[in-house]
């Protein structure tokens, strides 16, 4: 739940300071699975196993098994389509694009479920933007009450990505 809360806290943060673009996007994408081999995928379908493994569709919350909505999954895939856009863009691989671990943005084809798929399709082509490139979109599944800027992570300052309070 945290994850979907920093999320939906993250984008509405950006949203305020970047623009959300319709883009260029690849058709493919090249992925280095956890056995070693490479394979070529089209894009969506690389972000319905993304979506999946890095968000899932369920979570507990009271000792209840609470579904994640549309929206949020929605935001998850237009992150993750941003992500792996701009990385492909800076790649710093020769064979291949990303890797299906948490290198990169883990990767699994079991259990995508139509609320994913239609969380992708919805977004089909929509990344973050900040002077017309694409962002580094960062998210991560745990936070400690406060997220942190990229300076105090990668020495890197990131005009679009600050630091706020995760309650």
């Amino acid at each position: 739940m945290k994850k979907i809360i920093f999320i939906a806290s993250l984008l509405i943060m950006i949203f305020c300071t970047v623009s959300y673009a319709s883009v260029d996007v690849p058709e493919t994408v090249r992925i280095k699975l956890n056995d070693g081999s490479i394979i070529e995928l089209d894009f969506d379908e690389y972000l319905y196993g993304v979506v999946s493994s890095e968000m899932g569709t369920s979570y507990k919350a009271d000792g209840k098994v609470m579904q994640v909505g549309i929206e949020a999954l929605k935001a998850q895939a237009v992150a993750s389509r941003t992500y792996a856009v701009y990385n492909i863009e800076h790649s710093k691989y020769t064979d291949y694009d990303l890797t299906a671990t948490t290198s990169d943005q883990v990767y699994k084809t079991s259990n995508v479920k139509d609320i994913v798929k239609e969380a992708v399709d919805s977004t089909s082509g929509q990344i973050i933007t900040y002077n017309g490139e694409p962002i580094s979109a960062f998210f991560f599944s745990t936070s400690g009450g406060h997220t942190e800027s990229p300076e105090n992570v990668w020495s890197s300052a990131l005009p679009y990505l600050i630091g706020v309070e995760d309650t």
